[in-house]
């Protein structure tokens, strides 16, 4: 993800921590992290489901951050663009800015 510093602690070799550092600007609540996070508060049947994600995501692919990440990547887009559309935003990729 672009426009941020990503900051991860490993402990003895396993993934413990990360940290995300996004400048503040006039589109800092448009991003789609904060919409993802807002998104899921108003939808709470996704946040269960969410969890699921996470879960599966850890086990197979737990390994690395960015695979970690990339695994999820089909549920995110999807509560992205439930969020873009319902605030008559574009779409846009998870992948980029």
């Amino acid at each position: 993800m672009t426009g941020r510093y990503l900051f991860a602690k490993y402990t003895k070799g396993v993934w413990t921590h990360n940290l995300h550092i996004l400048p503040y600007n006039d589109e800092f609540y448009m991003r789609n992290e904060f919409l993802l996070r807002d998104y899921l508060r108003e939808h709470p049947e996704l946040v269960a489901e969410y969890g699921g994600v996470k879960k599966r995501a850890v086990i197979k692919n737990g390994n690395t951050m960015e695979e970690y990440t990339r695994s999820k990547t089909e549920f995110i887009q999807k509560v992205i663009d439930g969020a873009r559309k319902e605030k008559g935003l574009p779409l846009q990729s998870v992948w980029e800015n």
